[in-house]
Formats: C-alpha cells, sequence, structure tokens
C-alpha cells in the first residue's frame, strides 16, 4: 500500500514538474524574469521579456545597468538592440499593454559616427541617432 502511495505521489510530482516547465506565454504577459513577454515562439512556451524602464541613463552606463540587473532572480538581462526594440513598441506600446513615450538607447551604434547611439522612440516608433552621453530611458530585455 505504501509503494502504491509513493508511486501516485511520483507521478504527481512529475505531472506538477512538467506543467512548469511547459508554461504556455501570450505577447503581453508577465515572463519568468517580471518583464513584459513582447515576442514568444509559435507553441508559446520561450520568447523575450523587457523590463520596466531602469533608469535615464548615458549609454555606456545604460549597457552596464542591463549586464548587472536581475529581475526575477535572472542575470542574462542585456541592453536590446534595435531590431527587439522595434517589436517591444509594435507589440506592447502600440497595442497600449505599456504607456510609455520615452526614447530608449538600443545596443547599436551609427556605422558612420562611432559616438552617435540608436534610439528608439516610443511616442511615434521612429529610430533617431544621440550622442552616447546624453541621457535616455533604459529597458532591458532577456530571452526565456
Amino acid at each position: 500500500m505504501k509503494n502504491k502511495i509513493l508511486l501516485v505521489l511520483g507521478i504527481v510530482l512529475l505531472c506538477i514538474m512538467f506543467c512548469a516547465c511547459t508554461k504556455k506565454y501570450e505577447i503581453g504577459d508577465t515572463g519568468p524574469g517580471g518583464g513584459i513577454v513582447f515576442q514568444i515562439s509559435e507553441d508559446g512556451t520561450n520568447g523575450y521579456e523587457v523590463s520596466e524602464v531602469l533608469g535615464e541613463e548615458s549609454w555606456k552606463n545604460a549597457k552596464e545597468i542591463c549586464e548587472k540587473y536581475d529581475g526575477g532572480g535572472y542575470s542574462d538581462w542585456f541592453l536590446p538592440t534595435s531590431e527587439a526594440l522595434r517589436l517591444v513598441y509594435q507589440n506592447l506600446v502600440r497595442s497600449r499593454r505599456i504607456s510609455d513615450t520615452t526614447l530608449h538607447w538600443t545596443a547599436n551604434n551609427r556605422f558612420d559616427r562611432p559616438y552617435m547611439i540608436m534610439c528608439l522612440d516610443f511616442s511615434n516608433g521612429e529610430m533617431y541617432s544621440y550622442n552616447e552621453e546624453f541621457p535616455k530611458s533604459v529597458r532591458a530585455i532577456r530571452a526565456f
């Protein structure tokens, strides 16, 4: 009898663990790191999440803040590329899942001017370049 109970408990535990590992996400959900999901795989089990605004900083400080960020206990956050930030804008800002109208640093610099960094304006979705020393909004992203 004890063996049957242990077997059933073991099976239940495995089912719980399996379900926890295969959580399905949708755009706008809270991700495993506490960010907002802005891109997902076809099956909804993995994708990317974006943090809240972590402050307004120079580009160099923005990169450091993202690398040191540990939202949800995860240390794999990073400054988004312009392509990733465009997805945040398209999937979260335009759909009004987040409200933000500030300029955000990307990880991309303008190659014709190394000190000029690309920023995405969340008020209109346009990309601009700014001197890396000027403070702009910072959001980190991570894959899950």
